[in-house]
């Protein structure tokens, strides 16, 4: 329903820094894309670091082996989960 009323096939001419605004400020509250996937991405690095699941521990068995977390390499055959999860590194400032 939400995209219908904004891309279907017309124009609206809406910017997404216009639509995220919140709707007191005229725009429509949408969250932002970059923001929301920025935030997906701290939390993959956070359960990188910090779960016990399955996942993390492959992450780090395969990726991270005998490193610190904060030093292991991004190779260019890396999978891109893992180069984004890298690439969030210094917004943790640690």
């Amino acid at each position: 329903m939400v995209s219908s009323f904004l891309w279907e096939g017309q124009l609206h001419g809406w910017s997404m820094v216009a639509m995220s605004k919140p709707e007191i400020e005229g725009g429509v509250g949408l969250r932002s894309v970059s923001d929301m996937t920025r935030a997906a991405s701290l939390k993959r690095l956070w359960n990188c670091c910090t779960s016990q699941s399955i996942w993390a521990r492959w992450m780090n068995m395969h990726y991270v082996k005998e490193k610190s977390f904060w030093e292991a390499k991004v190779n260019p055959m890396d999978s891109d989960m893992w180069k984004n999860i890298a690439h969030m590194r210094p917004a943790t400032n640690a």
